[in-house]
């Protein structure tokens, strides 16, 4: 029987239990990206220069009285230890809020914590530069998607981020395509009403795949854009299930060139991994696959419901009218055409790295 092990096949392994398999009525995944190693430190490091700095002022002032150096040093390793705890914390606290305006995070009153009243005056500082630290993690979000951000996002406002995110969620390219005219439409209609906005701008779509992917025809991946012109073009001629099936074939194969490495055992379980711990150095790469994680939701054609959204393995084990939609053709296009770019992107970056290392 064919099992997710087979990395050719998207059914999961019913007999293993480390099998990623949702459970029935599993809550859907959190796909808030992660603080990587890098921005633990360094947020870290700048909670532990405030530490320093306000041990040793502690220390100074109160350098006459043994007992009370005593006490401040107690406070100080306390600090220490809260300091280590919040570096640990920190690699999984994006997943735990909402995508608000901003991330909002308490500020920390360590003077309420250990009542230490006469300390008070000291440590205010320090409270001070922790909370500052952790507002800066508030504004760092919008900055980081706007940052290299992808060019149909020019004409969207900063408010309206948040709630594109979600799109991508549900299984919705957002980045470099569609144009930023029709994300608007499908962010100010009902989940329900998403179908009836990409079925009406169906051939804007399709140009806006095509320009999207005009500039991958030279480069590692030429022979891949030509593939997904035919797609296009077979779409565009009013043959959805072929558009549909070589989408999801060419998305495939996109995965396992730029993605994730082909692997004998639990390859989707692995390219699911992959995207969901992208750090924030990668937003704007993770956001890109998020939609893929939609299209990769387990499916072994027997134990599950038959989706009837967009599912790579439910395109390859179970042809038929549920799957097979003029919907689903469209987003097949566009999921292949908008990681094509970004695996263009992310390839263009990186010789450009390259070069300059070696010059």
């Amino acid at each position: 029987m064919a099992n997710e092990d087979n990395p050719e096949d998207g059914r999961p392994d019913a007999t293993n239990p480390e099998s990623d398999h949702p459970a029935a009525g599993a809550p859907r995944r959190r796909l808030m990206p992660q603080f990587s190693t890098t921005d633990a430190a360094q947020i870290g490091a700048a909670i532990q220069r405030a530490i320093g700095e306000n041990q040793r002022a502690i220390t100074e002032n109160l350098q006459l009285n043994t007992s009370a150096v005593r006490a401040a040093q107690s406070v100080a390793e306390a600090l220490a230890e809260q300091n280590r705890q919040i570096q640990e914390q920190l690699r999984t606290v994006a997943r735990g809020v909402d995508w608000g305006p901003t991330i909002n995070i308490p500020a920390i009153d360590f003077g309420q914590q250990f009542r230490f009243s006469t300390f008070d005056a000291w440590l205010k500082p320090f409270t001070e530069r922790v909370s500052e630290v952790f507002e800066s993690i508030g504004t760092l979000r919008i900055e980081v998607l706007r940052d290299g951000a992808p060019d149909n996002w020019v004409d969207l406002r900063d408010d309206q981020i948040p709630s594109l995110l979600e799109l991508a969620q549900a299984g919705i390219p957002i980045t470099w395509v569609p144009r930023a005219a029709i994300l608007s439409e499908l962010l100010a209609v009902d989940e329900g009403q998403r179908s009836r906005v990409i079925l009406a701008h169906a051939q804007d779509l399709l140009d806006d795949c095509r320009a999207a992917v005009a500039c991958t025809h030279v480069g590692a991946f030429a022979e891949h854009a030509g593939f997904l012109h035919q797609a296009i073009d077979a779409l565009d001629a009013g043959h959805a299930a072929a558009a549909h099936a070589l989408s999801a074939n060419l998305l495939d194969t996109l995965l396992r060139s730029a993605v994730e490495k082909p692997v004998k055992s639990r390859y989707y379980a692995k390219v699911r991994q992959t995207i969901e711990s992208a750090p924030l150095s990668l937003l704007s790469w993770a956001v890109t696959h998020w939609p893929v994680l939609e299209a990769l939701t387990n499916f072994d054609g027997t134990t599950e419901p038959l989706p009837s959204s967009f599912n790579r393995h439910a395109t390859a084990h179970a042809v038929g009218s549920v799957q097979y939609t003029p919907e689903n053709a469209v987003i097949a296009v566009m999921v292949a055409a908008s990681v094509l770019r970004q695996a263009h992107e992310s390839n263009t970056a990186e010789s450009a790295e390259e070069s300059s290392q070696t010059a």
